[in-house]
């Protein structure tokens, strides 16, 4: 290995190829494979898209010190044996216990909690924390949450006043309930769904779920994965000098949490929620009910909560005071 990161620094400074499948071209750094670029770059928070000439020469110079550990460990510990390969007679391969993200894909990551993901990179199979390891070429992203009828709607319309694209999940998930591929895989478990015109019955869903909690929650791994697949193809499709707003009712229990950058919840007295419900004809029984389902230690997650305890004009000031 070269005996510091300058020849690094100098290949990488017009490469506009990934950071991943930059490393593991062995012409400019001998000795990192699939598994240990996924350690070293999870190791350095460097999403493993970012391309090699967006990378800081600082942190080139922590990718490279932390190859040289990784390295130096796994060549203590007898390499990594992954499925099928075996370590040569003597050599035990037990760096396999000490891989933080390789091959754990939707484990835990240790630092933030937020769940691996798994994709491709460079045609080779590559895990990595999205919350940590941030996509450069990623919009800035603001995810929006708040009970139902807390005035989220309200709120992104003023943020696209301000430039703002929004993805609005309940709005997703409506346009979901239109295809035959997915009305087939909920009909598959939840028996009698109703169907009307080619939609399901939204109406008739929500009540069934409040009485069938179990199947409440199989749709909800449904969904929010087919949600999920839908915010992160629109993500791609823009430039990392726009912004978006992600609506999501329940955003710290999705996986769509991953993509924000920062976070907001929209807060108000029972009181007005109520009387919102009323203005806009919901059921506020039930709307109440489903609201048992968010939670209310959100407010000490988020980045920022936004009071709509007022009118319009307040709820703007608010707004023109954070820095997004």
């Amino acid at each position: 290995m070269m005996k510091d990161a300058s020849i690094l620094i100098e290949a990488f400074k017009n490469k506009n190829v990934a950071i991943k499948p930059s490393l593991l071209d062995q012409s400019v750094m001998s000795g990192l494979g699939n598994i240990y670029v996924d350690e070293v770059l999870y190791e350095c928070r460097v999403h493993p898209e970012t391309p090699a000439k967006m990378i800081s020469p600082e942190k080139l110079t922590e990718i490279w010190e932390a190859s040289k550990i990784i390295l130096k460990q796994a060549i203590h510990e007898g390499g990594s044996t992954i499925k099928s390969y075996h370590p040569t007679d003597g050599v035990d391969g037990n760096f396999q216990v000490n891989l933080k993200v390789y091959g754990k894909k939707d484990g835990i990551c240790s630092r933030c909690g937020h769940r691996f993901r798994k994709t491709v990179v460079g045609g080779r199979g590559t895990t990595y924390c999205p919350h940590c390891q941030k996509n450069p070429n990623n919009p800035y992203i603001l995810g929006l949450t708040g009970p139902i009828g807390s005035g989220k709607s309200l709120v992104s319309s003023l943020l696209k006043e301000r430039g703002f694209n929004v993805i609005d999940a309940d709005e997703v998930v409506h346009n979901l309930y239109k295809q035959k591929d997915v009305i087939n895989k909920i009909a598959s478990f939840i028996p009698g769904l109703k169907v009307n015109k080619g939609e399901i019955d939204r109406t008739w869903l929500r009540e069934y779920l409040l009485d069938n909690p179990y199947k409440k929650h199989r749709l909800e791994l449904l969904v929010h994965q087919l949600v999920d697949d839908y915010i992160h193809d629109e993500i791609k499709k823009h430039k990392n000098t726009e912004k978006f707003v992600l609506e999501v009712p329940l955003l710290f229990e999705s996986s769509v949490i991953d993509y924000c950058d920062e976070t907001m919840v929209i807060d108000l007295p029972i009181d007005k929620l109520k009387a919102n419900l009323i203005a806009r004809g919901s059921n506020v029984e039930e709307s109440l009910k489903l609201n048992q389902n968010y939670n209310q230690d959100n407010k000490k997650k988020a980045t920022y909560v936004i009071s709509n305890d007022g009118d319009i004009d307040n709820l703007k000031s608010q707004l023109n005071k954070l820095s997004i």
